[in-house]
């Protein structure tokens, strides 16, 4: 079975615009979805009930979505590397395809299955991969207005580069996996339905109705004003770069569309750039000055006040969407 490869998910659920996928599906290969529980990230100290169960959600999305197109997706639990390595020697793939991670627990478990397994990294789950925005003197940026600045300088992703979801895949075949579990459950009353779907259509929205406004009503923490796509992108249900093509798309409507492109999620990719190439990470960074996740909030009025801002380096997850409320992006 020298023709069959597996493609490890990790924050990149999503069948659309997948270089891991389109890589793994070259040349005709049988392509085994594989999707691991790891106790690290399960178990660790940014786990939280709903945002295991935004991510569960997720899988049952996605394994639909692979189930209408001849596929499903194959859970396993445990260490990555052991896992994986017992996935080769029972299917007889040659090779492990994954979206490349950016994160300081990513680039470690990512060495260490790559020391003995056939692990290739394709794409990123950043539009721009950290290290590739730096200063001319090759340090990281830490202030966000120049980051920005350099980051809408370097060419923009172009619609012709975005991959559609296939039609069809090839059946992976008679490989164990365990079911993905039913608990935790997500909260009763929290926005946000997982799945790509679900993703689609909230930027599809974003781009109809509120990106008009998105000048004005970004900072409202009173207004449903923003795209409220953060977990979708947390979990890569929507490609970062889909997100960017579609806010460039709003350049030729009235002024102000196009603000997304500058602001979608530019915060997290300074702090990831921070954290992949420099020892001095968000947590050490100057007094008064802290990177996106847990920033403190400035306001001009009260909490909950109508008219309520919030600065947009500092901005907190908002009422409907607070850890209390069942927030699923863990801020950061």
């Amino acid at each position: 079975m020298s023709d069959t490869v597996l493609w490890w998910l990790r924050r990149d659920l999503r069948l659309a615009d997948n270089d891991a996928l389109a890589a793994a599906l070259a040349g005709g290969r049988r392509v085994v979805p594989v999707f691991i529980l790891d106790p690290v990230l399960l178990d660790g100290p940014r786990s939280s009930p709903t945002r295991t169960a935004f991510l569960l959600g997720g899988l049952r999305a996605l394994d639909a979505d692979l189930r209408a197109r001849g596929s499903r997706l194959v859970v396993r639990r445990g260490r990555p590397a052991a896992e994986l390595a017992r996935l080769l020697a029972e299917t007889g793939a040659t090779a492990i395809y994954a979206e490349d991670d950016h994160s300081p627990y990513a680039h470690r478990r990512d060495d260490a299955v790559q020391f003995d397994l056939p692990l290739r990294l394709v794409g990123s789950s950043a539009v721009r991969p950290p290290g590739t925005i730096l200063k001319a003197n090759g340090a990281p940026y830490t202030v966000f207005t120049p980051f920005s600045r350099a980051w809408l300088a370097q060419p923009l992703p172009d619609p012709a580069e975005l991959r559609p979801a296939p039609a069809a895949l090839p059946d992976p075949g008679d490989v164990a996996g365990e079911p993905i579990p039913d608990a935790p459950a997500l909260p009763p009353g929290v926005p946000f339905p997982p799945g790509e779907a679900e993703a689609q259509r909230r930027l599809q929205r974003f781009l109809d109705e509120a990106i008009a406004a998105y000048d004005d009503t970004r900072d409202r923490v009173d207004l449903d004003g923003t795209s409220r796509l953060s977990p979708y992108l947390r979990f890569g249900m929507v490609a970062p770069r889909a997100a960017v093509v579609t806010a460039l798309s709003a350049r030729t409507r009235p002024r102000g569309r196009a603000r997304l492109a500058q602001r979608t999620h530019l915060a997290r990719l300074l702090t990831s750039t921070s954290c992949s190439t420099s020892p001095r990470g968000p947590a050490e960074l100057p007094p008064g000055r802290r990177a996106w996740p847990g920033a403190t909030t400035r306001r001009s009025s009260p909490p909950g006040a109508t008219g309520g801002r919030a600065t947009p380096s500092s901005m907190p997850p908002c009422a409907r969407c607070s850890p209390a409320a069942g927030c699923t992006t863990g801020r950061g």
